[in-house]
């Protein structure tokens, strides 16, 4: 896949070694599978693996490419497939969504917890989804709650009402008596 930076933020190509050959294009000697480069690294490595690294014969194409250009020496072994619970082709962008942890071992000693702590009162919330029992008797006692409401409130708004009737009843007494 050919791409360019300027066009495509998404754009990555396959890692390759080039030979140059003065004059003409540059020929391909070697195409690391599944190892990409693109415009942003971290998209680049998201999106590689490094089964490379789990093959004897791609460990050895990489390093011929790499001492064809200095003199030092590599001694790289391949890593070994079963020491991980992640394939070989893996995404690096899933390992890395998994926190690049294999296996997470969970020793809980809470007797020891709590002699270190010192606490004086050990409480829990156990969290559960409401069954329809649950969610009938809420129903009930919010209509419950808003018939209690109600009625206090309609009790004073009576009251309220009936006071400003007897008040205006007797301003119109008091006024047809003088």
């Amino acid at each position: 896949m050919n791409c360019t930076c300027g066009l495509d933020d998404d754009c990555v190509n396959q890692m390759k070694f080039y030979t140059e050959i003065h004059g003409s294009q540059p020929i391909i000697r070697f195409s690391i599978p599944n190892l990409f480069v693109g415009c942003s690294a971290i998209d680049s490595v998201r999106l590689s693996s490094i089964e490379c690294f789990y093959n004897q014969s791609c460990l050895n194409e990489i390093r011929k490419c790499i001492t064809g250009l200095s003199p030092l020496t590599m001694d790289t072994p391949v890593l070994i497939i079963n020491g991980s619970r992640f394939l070989s082709n893996t995404l690096l962008g899933i390992v890395i969504n998994e926190l690049m942890v294999d296996q997470w071992n969970v020793n809980i000693e809470y007797e020891r917890y709590y002699n270190q702590c010192h606490t004086l009162q050990c409480s829990y919330t156990f969290t559960t989804r409401g069954g329809i029992f649950y969610v009938v008797s809420t129903i009930i006692g919010i209509f419950g709650g808003l018939i209690v409401i109600l009625k206090i409130v309609v009790k004073i708004i009576i009251k309220l009402i009936r006071n400003k009737i007897r008040a205006r009843i007797e301003n119109t007494n008091t006024r047809g008596k003088s």
